[in-house]
């Protein structure tokens, strides 16, 4: 019966129904037995595995109950269907027994049995892993699918910190509109979402001096955005009601609308002269959503979100993260003159991390960046040593064109203190 078993786990792997089928009929094994040592069922290998057609073979066969049985990690298969990202197993299995939703399971990527312990016996929604997974077509569709009161406000904050790294800003923004208290709540560190969003990265310049690669580069961009614009505007609108899914697409769309000409020449020659992943326009909504929250404050508790467990202005200035910090700056310019535990300010940040988009707001406060450059960390150095000093990724390797061009930037940014 051993052996049947394991035949029944491969048949169930390669998602070969008939094989299956043949060896159940012959052994009457039930479609709910244990086939691994883990106690997975077919059901549990299945949506594990991917295979979306022997998933729904399996359900014609099996009651709504048989849908709760969990695995000896304490885990349905359809939790497991969420950690793949094959949304139309999800989709299967909801419409089999739509309480699957509902069940919090053991988060199936964390491997700390402590900070399992921690969360209780019930650990996490579906919909909690698939942010975790960062599957946008498995989180929008589980995020219409879970009811509201099913979360609290620490799975709202875990759920919008979860979506960040992901860059899937749209539904967490949805969600801070509609609660934001998001905005005060702590992790368990201490931190806040703004903290997370301080900490993205901004893609830096690249040095290509290939003017030709530019140029095309360039057109093949401009293109693709007019080619975009052209069939938008040709399908036009659907009357009828839209998902959740085509909201955000309209969202975007009327982003992407309301750049005009010189706005879309200078995205293209940005994507081209720029390395990293673009941070989208809906992230810095996201920011401003839950700072005009946190700007409700009193400034004892501000500066305590701002400074602790760390400093999100510095971050966000290492991080050249401009954008970030312009709207904090916007309803608070006083934070542009905080000091770290060195005397440094964001300007001292920028010439640390050769921001120079960051570095001009200097020159919007007046008389009083005479100040802000003779101020001096505790070894006695201002921001012409720093200048001075080549920053770590830029160390130059052997000489080349690219090389000197590098050095002359390096001279520049000197100069520019100097002056």
């Amino acid at each position: 019966m051993r052996n049947k078993r394991f035949e029944l786990y491969r048949a169930t792997l390669k998602g070969d129904w008939d094989r299956f089928q043949g060896i159940d009929m012959k052994h009457e094994i039930n479609m709910t037995a244990k086939l691994s040592k883990e106690g997975d069922t077919a059901l549990h290998i299945a949506a594990a595995a991917r295979r979306t057609g022997f998933v729904k073979k399996l359900l014609e066969h099996m009651n709504k109950e048989d849908l709760s049985i969990k695995n000896n990690a304490g885990n349905t298969a359809f939790f497991l269907a969420v950690s793949s990202g094959e949304v139309d197993i999800v989709k299967a299995l909801k419409e089999k027994n739509e309480d699957l939703v509902k069940n919090r399971e053991k988060d199936v990527m964390e491997k700390n049995e402590d900070v399992l312990k921690n969360r209780g016996d019930n650990y996490i929604l579906p919909l909690l892993q698939a942010a975790v997974m960062g599957n946008k077509e498995m989180v929008e569709y589980l995020y219409e699918a879970t009811g509201d009161e099913l979360l609290d406000d620490n799975d709202r904050f875990k759920l919008v910190v979860d979506l960040i790294p992901h860059g899937l800003y749209d539904v967490a923004l949805d969600l801070v509109e509609r609660h934001p208290q998001i905005a005060h709540i702590h992790g368990e560190h201490g931190e806040i979402v703004l903290h997370h969003l301080a900490r993205l990265h901004v893609p830096r310049l690249t040095v290509d001096l290939s003017l030709s690669r530019l140029c095309g580069k360039s057109t093949i961009y401009l293109y693709n955005e007019v080619k975009r614009k052209v069939i938008n505007s040709v399908l036009g609108k659907k009357n009828e009601p839209m998902s959740f899914r085509d909201r955000l697409n309209d969202r975007e769309q009327q982003r992407r609308n309301k750049m005009c000409c010189t706005d879309r020449t200078k995205k293209a020659k940005w994507k081209v002269n720029f390395r990293g992943e673009e941070i989208l326009d809906s992230a810095f909504e996201l920011v401003e959503c839950l700072w005009k929250e946190v700007m409700r404050l009193d400034d004892s508790q501000i500066l305590k979100i701002i400074r602790k467990p760390w400093s999100l202005i510095f971050e966000a200035a290492k991080q050249g993260n401009l954008r970030f910090l312009n709207i904090i700056f916007h309803e608070y310019p006083d934070l542009m003159f905080e000091v770290d535990k060195n005397n440094y300010t964001i300007f001292h940040y920028a010439f640390m991390y050769r921001h120079y988009n960051i570095f001009k707001i200097i020159y919007t406060i007046g008389p009083l960046k005479n100040l802000v450059v003779k101020k001096t960390d505790k070894k006695g150095n201002n921001i012409l040593h720093l200048a001075a000093k080549l920053p770590e990724q830029d160390t130059p390797g052997a000489e080349s064109t690219a090389t000197l061009f590098k050095m002359s930037i390096e001279m520049r940014w000197f100069e520019v203190n100097i002056n």
